[in-house]
C-alpha cells in the first residue's frame, strides 16, 4: 500500500487503492472481533468497549462498545472491583478495576463504585503501575489523586537512550495476569499525567514511540491499545511551524 501512489491520475489512482485496501482491512477486523466478542467476561469487555467506542462512525461497534459496557456493568461487584478470581493478588485486581473504570467511563455507577474499591486500597497501592492505571481511570478523589500522582513521579527514571521509563516490579501483573511491558508502563503513565504539569510526559512519549514495530506495534492488543491512547493524547496539538532536531553523541553536538 506505501509503494502506490505518484503524479496525476496515478496518484489518484493510488490513493482510491488505499482506501479500499483499508476498507478491506477495517471489515476483517470487524468480523473477527464480533466472533470473538460473542461472549464477554469482564476483561474482554473491557478492552472491546474501549476499542469499539473510539470508531463513532461505525454503527456495528459502537453497538457491540455499548453491550461491552452493559457487561462491565452487569459483572462490577458490590464493592465496586471488577474481575478477581482464586489467585488473584490485590494489584492485579485494583488494575482490572482500574480498566473498567476508565472503558466505561460513560457509566457513571461504574465509576463511583470503583472509586470506592480505590479510596479503601489506597494505601496498599505500592507500585508505579497500579497507581497510573488507577490514575487513569479517572475514577479517584483529588486526594487519592495527588498521592498516586507523587508515586508515579517517583518512579520515572531516565534511560540509556535519553527517554524515560516507568520503574515496574517484576511481581506486577496486567488484569489479565501478564506482565506490563516497559513501553506499556510509559503508555500508562502518560494517560494518568498527561494534564499534570511539569510531568515528564514527553519524554515518556519518546519512550512509547521509540518502541514501536512496523511488524508488531507495541505488542498484543491491550498493549497497542494504550500506546495509541497516549500517542493521540501526547500530539492532539498541532506540532510548531518549525521542528529543530539535534544529533549528539554524548555531549557533542554531531548535526
Amino acid at each position: 500500500i506505501a509503494s502506490l501512489g505518484g503524479d496525476g491520475d496515478a496518484e489518484a489512482g493510488g490513493a482510491k487503492k488505499r482506501a479500499q485496501a483499508l476498507r478491506d482491512m477495517r471489515i476483517l477486523a470487524t468480523q473477527r472481533i464480533l466472533r470473538r466478542a460473542r461472549v464477554l467476561n469482564v476483561d474482554a469487555a473491557t478492552v472491546v468497549a474501549e476499542a469499539a467506542l473510539a470508531h463513532p462512525q461505525d454503527p456495528v461497534l459502537q453497538r457491540l462498545g455499548k453491550r461491552a459496557m452493559k457487561t462491565i456493568a452487569r459483572l462490577q461487584a458490590p464493592d465496586g472491583t471488577c474481575g478477581g478470581a482464586t489467585g488473584w493478588t490485590l494489584q492485579r485486581l485494583l488494575v482490572a478495576t482500574a480498566d473498567c473504570a476508565r472503558a466505561a467511563a460513560s457509566q457513571r455507577q461504574v465509576a463511583v463504585r470503583a472509586s470506592g474499591a480505590f479510596e479503601r486500597n489506597v494505601e496498599r497501592i505500592k507500585d508505579a503501575y497500579t497507581a497510573a492505571a488507577v490514575l487513569a481511570s479517572g475514577a479517584v478523589s483529588e486526594a487519592v489523586a495527588k498521592r498516586l500522582r507523587k508515586l508515579i513521579l517517583l518512579s520515572i527514571k531516565p534511560l540509556s537512550d535519553g527517554s524515560k521509563g516507568l520503574s515496574v516490579p517484576s511481581t506486577v501483573r496486567r488484569a489479565d495476569g501478564r506482565r506490563p511491558s516497559s513501553v506499556e508502563a510509559a503508555a500508562l503513565a502518560v494517560l494518568a499525567l498527561v494534564d499534570v504539569p511539569n510531568a515528564p510526559v514527553s519524554d515518556l512519549g519518546a519512550r512509547i514511540l521509540s518502541g514501536y514495530s512496523p511488524g508488531y506495534g507495541w505488542g498484543d492488543g491491550r498493549a497497542n491499545l494504550l500506546c495509541m491512547k497516549a500517542a493521540l493524547k501526547l500530539f492532539r496539538n498541532p506540532l510548531p511551524k518549525q521542528v529543530t532536531v539535534t544529533l549528539r553523541r554524548g555531549d557533542t553536538v554531531v548535526a
